[in-house]
């Protein structure tokens, strides 16, 4: 598809979503859902079936600067990798985007690159001075103006699908690891199946840094205990899944 045709495709999905959503439609089962009409069910099972095969290749929309707008914090939440280039400043802050707004003029601060990795500490009055804060973390923090109400409907649907595939990779851990029979320490095994799942981990890790009404959605997701029960009922069809993945998945 070219790209008019996917943006088109995109705006018919989130049309549907807020659809779903004002019909009170389930973010998981929908199609199954008996208080629910027939069509919404439909159009459930419809929008089910088609994120289920953009799964396979999640296309990016471009949304992630349009959720940056929204994004507030009083606490900055950036982490950064090892070997990654950091900006400390003994004072103020040490996130380079933090510590460009903020200004240092004058300040002992330099540029590194991280050994070990680190988080931002902007906007956190326990460990620096409330002057290092840049304009958009801390008690005077510039608030964005409130989104929509259905800005993250299409992404209420697709998260709980990348969750339940991660839920379908890692079940039956103790079955799978016994039946490799290779002497590896639980440990290892482990690391390699996270290894193995590194791409849909970090396309999860890159929706939280959008920041803003996603992160907000996925908090809500993972601290819904109604939707982490229906997520996690076991059927037939899962069974024959893992089975199938243990079989046909090799790990390095």
């Amino acid at each position: 598809l070219q790209e008019d045709d996917l943006m088109d495709e995109a705006k018919s999905l989130k049309a549907v979503s807020d659809e779903l959503k004002a019909n009170g439609c389930p973010l998981f089962g929908g199609k199954y859902c008996e208080r629910l009409p027939q069509h919404i069910r439909d159009k459930a099972a419809e929008l089910d079936k088609r994120l289920d095969s953009l799964l396979s290749g999640f296309p990016n929309f471009k949304s992630s600067i349009r959720m940056k707008e929204y994004d507030f914090s009083l606490k900055c939440n950036a982490v950064w990798s090892s070997d990654a280039v950091a900006y400390r400043c003994i004072t103020c802050a040490y996130n380079p985007y933090c510590f460009r707004l903020a200004g240092h003029e004058g300040h002992d601060s330099n540029r590194f690159f991280s050994q070990a990795g680190g988080a931002c500490d902007c906007g956190n009055a326990d460990v620096l001075r409330e002057s290092g804060f840049c304009y958009r973390h801390g008690p005077n923090a510039r608030r964005p103006p409130a989104p929509s109400a259905d800005i993250v409907s299409l992404n209420e649907f697709i998260i709980p699908k990348l969750f339940v595939r991660l839920f379908l990779f890692f079940r039956g851990w103790k079955r799978n690891y016994n039946l490799k029979n290779e002497h590896l320490s639980e440990e290892t095994f482990s690391n390699q199946l996270v290894h193995r799942a590194h791409i849909l981990i970090e396309l999860i890790q890159e929706l939280v840094d959008y920041g803003g009404p996603i992160r907000d959605l996925i908090i809500r997701i993972l601290l819904d205990r109604g939707l982490y029960h229906d997520l996690t009922k076991r059927t037939s069809e899962d069974d024959i899944r893992v089975r199938f993945d243990s079989r046909n998945t090799d790990i390095d």
